[in-house]
């Protein structure tokens, strides 16, 4: 992947200065990604992002580092049935 790029069918004189590296994270990678991130989009609606978002607050990685109460009150809210007041006041505190 550290050689340079040469386009099929093109001199290597004219090529430009890129290792197949870089061609590849430009051409391929990117273009991928950008395609994922749009579907994603065009899946889930903003109430369901959000509801996403906040569920990230259960995250076990790193001893529950990205854990946020406001999310967590948030999640609640999504579910007033199932959540008591007295738990929601237990997150408050």
């Amino acid at each position: 992947m550290e050689n340079n790029y040469v386009p099929y069918g093109r001199s290597a004189r004219f090529a430009k200065n890129q290792t197949n590296d870089d061609h590849f994270r430009r051409e391929v990678y990117i273009g991928v990604i950008d395609q994922i991130s749009q579907e994603l989009d065009s899946r889930f609606d903003e109430v369901n992002m959000e509801l996403l978002s906040c569920m990230s607050a259960f995250n076990p990685k790193d001893s529950f580092a990205s854990f946020d109460a406001q999310k967590l009150r948030r999640l609640a809210d999504f579910y007033p049935k199932d959540i008591f007041g007295t738990d929601l006041l237990k997150l408050e505190l």
